[in-house]
């Protein structure tokens, strides 16, 4: 996994001074003061590598559709906030399982993925975890399991 970078509570009001390096895949802003829209997503676009980003507890997140809305102007995140979009891969699967760490993905026996607001998840995901005996995916409310053929 690539760089990530952890800015949380830093009372950021807009990244237009920061310098990202095209490695960075993971950009944490949670508990900002981030506000506009518009120049964020220009700014994340400089970003050619970026897979993730938590902007919770910013102004810009406020709205409802902020998730689908952000989405749809950055298709190649993978995890937005909390909730995994369309566009996830297995890289979601090492993200998701950090906390595990020191264990390949073929080791793991159990998966918390509780009340991470999931809409999507791809069965072919299971795949890469073979010892899998015990996933949580509770408080999930719109959860699909997408069956697509790759």
């Amino acid at each position: 996994m690539g760089p990530k970078v952890e800015m949380d509570d830093y009372k950021i009001v807009n990244i237009d001074g920061l310098e990202f390096a095209d490695d960075v895949e993971e950009l944490n802003l949670w508990s900002n003061k981030i506000a506009n829209y518009d120049n964020l997503v220009v700014r994340l676009k400089l970003i050619p590598n970026l897979k993730a980003v938590w902007l919770n507890d910013n102004p810009v997140s406020e709205p409802s559709d902020f998730v689908e809305k952000l989405y749809k102007d950055l298709p190649s995140l993978q995890i937005i906030n909390k909730e995994l979009t369309p566009s996830s891969t297995d890289w979601v699967l090492k993200v998701l399982c950090r906390a595990n760490i020191d264990i390949p993905l073929n080791e793991i026996l159990s998966l918390d993925l509780s009340g991470r607001h999931i809409e999507y998840f791809r069965p072919e995901f299971l795949e890469l975890l073979p010892k899998l005996r015990e996933i949580d995916i509770s408080n999930n409310e719109h959860l699909v399991f997408l069956l697509l053929s790759i």
